[in-house]
């Protein structure tokens, strides 16, 4: 156990103490890398340490093309930001006309939106309900 507690330390040891601060880059630094990228001034690795975003975050944002500003940690939405505040406000709008939609009619109203836009999505019947919940959740707070 003195792997995990050292009289010395509060952390586990694996835990590094160099870790850097994450999701500090704004949206524009984001567009000015990809712009970089994009017309071959610079390459990913470059462009990613001069404006402090991670290679991975670069070349995913490049891939996927999607600029919009994320506040959080998480993984980019399926629907896209601006989509899922529409989907969560047109919910929020049913319940105030009192219709309630339950998980399940969201989580296939969602499903029946990404099938019908072509939108490549986690929401089918091999990933079950997990996937779906979690979604949800992301949505509605």
């Amino acid at each position: 156990m003195d792997l995990l507690y050292d009289g010395e330390m509060d952390l586990c040891s694996s835990v590094s103490k160099n870790a850097e601060p994450r999701g500090l880059w704004t949206s524009n630094d984001l567009q000015s890398a990809i712009n970089k990228v994009k017309s071959g001034i610079t390459g990913v690795n470059k462009t990613s340490k001069s404006f402090n975003i991670p290679k991975t975050t670069l070349k995913r944002k490049i891939k996927s093309n999607n600029t919009e500003e994320c506040n959080r940690l998480d993984p980019d939405s399926t629907l896209g930001a601006n989509a899922e505040k529409k989907f969560a406000n047109h919910i929020k709008k049913l319940q105030k006309n009192d219709f309630s939609p339950t998980k399940q009619e969201v989580r296939e109203m969602a499903y029946k939106v990404v099938v019908e836009l072509g939108i490549k999505h986690p929401f089918n019947e091999t990933v079950g309900n997990e996937q779906r919940n979690r979604w949800f959740g992301l949505v509605m707070r």
